[in-house]
């Protein structure tokens, strides 16, 4: 059985979607009313237990994910991992969230039955391997 927290990103995923751009000039200001340069980044993953999929894009700004996406097909379960693996994600730095594993979903969802820790592996894969690619980090 699911926890309240873990239906709570189900029935109302947080930050559904795909951050687009190569992030070139378009990561904002830095309130100086300069450009600040931004990386965009996408992992994807399966969950070898059922088929289900994850892709995962972040923006990068100044070694800081300042943005997080997902896109999901799956159950429940998969869509609440990915969907708290976004929430956690977002104003971390690369390093940090380069630490991401799945019992640290788990935990963000009140606990995951076992038959569905793939899910919280999948969603920890795509953001590890989205994160692969960044380089020092920095944009």
């Amino acid at each position: 059985m699911y926890s309240l927290k873990a239906m709570e990103h189900f029935m109302d995923p947080q930050n559904a979607g795909v951050i687009t751009g190569d992030g070139d000039g378009d990561g904002g200001g830095d309130g100086g009313g300069h450009r600040v340069a931004s990386q965009v980044l996408r992992g994807e993953a399966t969950n070898t237990d059922c088929g289900d999929t994850a892709l995962l894009t972040l923006r990068i700004s100044d070694g800081i994910i300042v943005d997080a996406r997902f896109l999901s097909k799956g159950c429940a379960g998969a869509i609440a991992c990915c969907s708290a693996t976004t929430v956690w994600l977002r104003g971390r730095g690369v390093a940090e969230a380069k630490t991401l594993v799945a019992a640290t979903i788990a935990a963000l969802l009140d606990g995951l039955p076992e038959a569905k820790m793939g899910c919280a592996t999948m969603a920890a894969t795509a953001a590890l391997a989205a994160l692969a690619t960044a380089g020092d980090g920095s944009a």
